[in-house]
């Protein structure tokens, strides 16, 4: 368009411009995918890469012996994310050591913590074998485990194997630690978890590997509805 009209034109999109629109949302609170939860998804994507901690730092944390790591950010105008995690490690003898983990971790998925605390004792041309006890407030939640390892962070070689009994006092031992959230849920068919790692760090490519597998199990929900009463 040219001339008048072409006058009238930019005049019409300047008007249209400068038209008071109505206020959905601000900066803050602005959805970038679902807009009918704000609040819950404003930049969420950004803020997940944000908040990862470099690839570089996990090799520097498990070489340590003691060390606190710490990521966190917001992740949306009311949430707001933690990855702690803390590992001391101290002589239990002359030998043997001792070693606390702890981690607390909360997201948009997520949110739980744990405390480990491990003995371990090296046998001549066996490696290091270790005892894990994980407390929990939840009795029936507590669980141990049997490891053993050869070699460690420093080492061309690491090799790690857990093998956990999970909620170890949930009709295990006793009968009188069957309690989860308030009502009985004893084991007709008890869980464990088997793990595994190898790490190679000598010459050529370097590479990790880990695996765990969580066995099945099978849990008698004895709940004060009968209706709610199943296996």
């Amino acid at each position: 368009m040219r001339g008048r009209q072409g006058r009238l034109a930019a005049a019409l999109l300047f008007g249209c411009l400068l038209l008071p629109a109505r206020a959905r949302a601000s900066y803050e609170e602005f959805a970038t995918v679902d807009v009918g939860q704000t609040e819950g998804d404003d930049e969420y994507m950004f803020d997940q890469e944000l908040v990862r901690s470099p690839f570089y730092w996990h090799d520097e944390f498990d070489r340590a012996l003691n060390a606190f790591r710490s990521s966190q950010g917001c992740f949306t105008a009311g949430k707001w994310h933690i990855d702690n995690e803390l590992k001391i490690e101290v002589p239990l003898g002359d030998t043997a050591r001792f070693r606390l983990d702890y981690r607390d971790y909360a997201d948009m998925e997520s949110a739980y913590g744990w405390t480990r605390l491990e003995a371990r004792f090296p046998i001549a041309h066996t490696g290091r074998w270790g005892f894990r006890y994980t407390p929990n407030f939840e009795k029936s939640r507590q669980d141990f485990a049997l490891m053993w390892e050869h070699g460690n962070a420093l080492t061309p070689l690491e090799v790690h194997g857990v093998f956990t009994l999970e909620d170890a006092f949930n009709n295990f031992w006793s009968q009188r630690q069957v309690k989860v959230g308030g009502e009985p849920e004893p084991y007709v068919r008890h869980p464990y978890e088997p793990a595994a790692s190898v790490t190679w760090r000598g010459s050529g490519p370097n590479f990790s590997a880990n695996a765990k597998w969580l066995t099945p199990s099978t849990k008698r929900f004895a709940t004060i509805e009968p209706e709610l009463r199943r296996t």
